[in-house]
């Protein structure tokens, strides 16, 4: 009852600010519609997708909602955000192309040292998906990724940030294009990190790649 009192009001609120000339962002009530949404664009076909949540009722195109964070990026055919707003007191998720006039875009960076017991068990316990006795290797060869796009057969990730901060370990400059085969991607253990992780040996080879949480 009360996600179909939300989901009336969200289309009540709509038809009343249809005067104002303020912007309108594709939103939807759930977190979980919004990365569906990443995934479609990144696959072509988003705008199906698109017309097929508003005749569920899940998204609408809303104007006047105020932008919290950004919370996942991704590469289609340009730089896009899963982002988080708030409108009438309730959460909801879109994707933005650019960020709202007057908003900076500050990349969450969460203190690797300082991270909670369950990620350093996932970065212990990650395997090789084309070798599931090995395991992805650990922080000295884990580096974010948190923009990646589909390349034919295989994947391109993008170095964003230099990951858990060990000493000696190698620079890859942030913009880096790293090409990474099927057989490395990794996509059954999660991902609670916040950030894509790739995992790139001394000699620039690729172990595992997980991309950002997307759903």
């Amino acid at each position: 009852m009360a996600t179909f009192f939300w989901k009336v009001l969200l289309w009540v609120c709509l038809c009343l600010v249809l005067t104002f000339r303020v912007e309108a962002y594709p939103v939807c009530h759930e977190r979980a519609d919004a990365y569906e949404l990443a995934f479609a664009d990144m696959q072509g076909t988003g705008d199906n997708l698109w017309l097929q949540k508003i005749n569920d009722g899940n998204c609408a195109s809303i104007k006047g909602p105020v932008y919290i964070r950004s919370l996942s990026t991704y590469v289609s055919d340009e730089l896009t955000r899963v982002v988080e707003f708030r409108y009438l007191g309730k959460n909801l998720y879109g994707l933005l192309t650019s960020l709202p006039d007057g908003v900076w875009s500050v990349r969450y960076d969460p203190e690797w040292e300082n991270r909670p017991a369950n990620v350093r068990q996932w970065f212990q316990n990650l395997k090789q998906p084309d070798n599931p006795r090995i395991s992805c290797c650990g922080d000295a060869d884990a580096y974010e990724a948190d923009l990646f796009e589909q390349d034919g057969d295989s994947w391109v990730a993008i170095i964003t940030g230099q990951g858990p901060e060990i000493a000696n370990k190698p620079y890859i400059k942030e913009g880096t294009r790293i090409k990474v085969s099927n057989s490395k991607m990794k996509w059954d253990e999660g991902n609670p990190t916040g950030h894509g992780i790739i995992f790139i040996g001394t000699q620039g080879q690729v172990y595992c790649y997980v991309t950002p949480a997307l759903l």
